[in-house]
Order: C-alpha cells, then structure tokens, then sequence
C-alpha cells in the first residue's frame, strides 16, 4: 500500500479532528453543554416561578416577564451571534457568550428585585444568543467528513489480503487501470460537475469492455428516497460529517450521464426488502469516447 494514512473520501485534506480522539471529546463537550445550556434556561425557570413571585413579590406580569425578556433577546440576537462569530472568530465569541452567560446567571441569582431580574434575564438570552451559533459553527467547522478509519482499511486488507488498497479522496485519487470500478453510495457527497469528472476518470481507467458499477440513490422524490437520506445524513453526522448538502439525481439523470459519457446502461432496483430507494447501474465501457469529450 503506498500511503498509509487515510484521508477524508470526500473533502480537502484537513487537519480536523474525528470521534475517539480525546481533544474531539473534550470539544464536543464544550459546545454541547454550552448550546445546552442555552436551550434549557429557556423552560427550567417556570419551575421556580412560584418561588420567585413570593421571593421578590412579583405579580403576574413580572413573573412572564422573567421567561419573555430571555426568550426574545435570545431571538432577536441569535443571527446577530452567528454574524459575530464570522467576523470575529466562532471560539472567541463562543467564549465571551460563555462568560456572559454565566454573569448574566449570577446577576439573576442575585437580584433583589422583579425589574433587575428581569434585566439580568435579558443579559443573560442575549449570552445564550452569542454561544449557540458558535457551538454549532465549532462542531461543523472542527469535524470534517467521513474519515476513513484505520479498522476499515484493516477489515478491507483481512478481506482481500492480495489487493492494493489506497485511501484517498475520490475526487483527486487516481484510478488505476481496471477491468472494473465499483462505486457506492459516495457520489452524492459531491458536487454534481465533480460526479461526472469522478466518472470520466472511472471510464478512462477502464479497458475496452470494462464495467463500472454504481449504486447511487434514485432522487425520485418518493418517501424511501426521502427515508434514505434521512439516515445517509444521521450516519454522516453521528461519524463526525455535520448535515452535509447532498447532490442525489433520478435513476434518469445518472443514465444520461453515463451514455453520454460513451456507457451502455442498464439499471436495477436494489430496495427490495429494504426501506431505502438505492438503484445500481452497471455500465459497460466499450472503449470509444464521445466526440465531445
């Protein structure tokens, strides 16, 4: 094998970092506490309502005031958060939330009265309001793609103890010359002007006759496509990929593309049994490229 680190099946070469690494636990656990915390200040106070109108006084109108005054400065700032952090870093102004956030909450503790309260309660959204977006802006830009994991490569040699195996980026790696590609279920990773130079390189690498096989997802529009990327997504995101953009066509559109570049198509249903809408072309390559390429 000439390399062997892996790098990312889709997107650039990154430094980022991947579930089981102790530095992605300790990042995942800040954001998803802070964003966390964030979110469930916006209901925990009803519980103490009752305590908090006999503590300061208040009436009924104070008392809505004190969950109002969080939600809607929570609300009217959470873009305004993102925007922040574009400008002026998402871990800086991750931070600065952090710590209003906090303040904001020890100011609430304090307070001796309904008016302050809910002034410190209103701080204290416009803190949440600034952590959030960067919480989720840090765990998107931090965990890139679906690395190939050392254990896949491992179970893919144990497979096929005499094969060349390399883990690289399809877009960029190279396809050796081959009786044979297979391709599956990674196209859609990609932007679609990247799928057809993907497949050029595929067809180029193929002898006359050769045969290339895809499974792609049909774009049909039906609830099993649907249901299908629904759970590529949840996969994608659980390995670290984010919610990535998908670039799905019709079982049509990927048999145009392929007879156009110089394919013989024949497409089959590959959902039997299953609750996914997955279709493989097998196309055979028979040497002559079109004149347009």
């Amino acid at each position: 094998m000439p390399r062997a680190e892996p790098a990312a099946p889709f997107g650039e070469p990154h430094d980022g970092l991947a579930f089981g690494e102790a530095r992605a636990r300790w990042v995942l656990l800040a954001t998803v506490l802070g964003s966390g915390l964030a979110f469930v200040d916006g209901t925990v106070v009803n519980v103490a309502l009752p305590t908090i109108g006999e503590s300061l006084d208040a009436g009924v109108s104070g008392l809505q005031w004190t969950i109002n005054a969080y939600t809607l400065t929570l609300a009217s700032f959470i873009l305004l958060g993102g925007s922040l952090g574009d400008r002026f870093g998402r871990r800086r102004v991750f931070l600065v939330g952090v710590v209003w956030f906090a303040l904001a909450s020890a100011a609430c503790g304090l307070a001796p009265s309904i008016e302050l309260l809910v002034a410190a309660r209103a701080l204290q959204g416009v803190g949440g309001a600034l952590l959030t977006p960067g919480s989720l802006a840090i765990i998107s830009a931090s965990f890139h793609g679906i690395d190939l994991r050392q254990r896949d490569i491992d179970r893919a040699r144990a497979a096929a103890p005499q094969g060349r195996w390399v883990a690289g980026d399809i877009r960029s790696e190279p396809f050796p010359a081959s009786d044979a590609v297979v391709i599956l279920d990674v196209l859609h990773y990609i932007e679609p002007a990247e799928q057809r130079e993907v497949l050029t390189r595929a067809r180029d690498a193929l002898a006359g006759g050769g045969v290339l096989l895809l499974r792609v997802a049909d774009a049909n529009g039906s609830l099993r496509f649907r249901y299908t990327l629904l759970v590529d997504r949840i996969v994608t995101g659980l390995r670290g990929g984010g919610w990535p953009r998908l670039h799905a066509r019709p079982v049509a559109e990927w048999r145009a593309l392929l007879e156009e570049l110089g394919f013989r198509v024949e497409a089959r249903a590959m959902s039997a049994g299953t609750a996914f809408e997955n279709v493989l072309c097998a196309a055979r390559y028979d040497g002559s490229k079109p004149h347009h390429d």
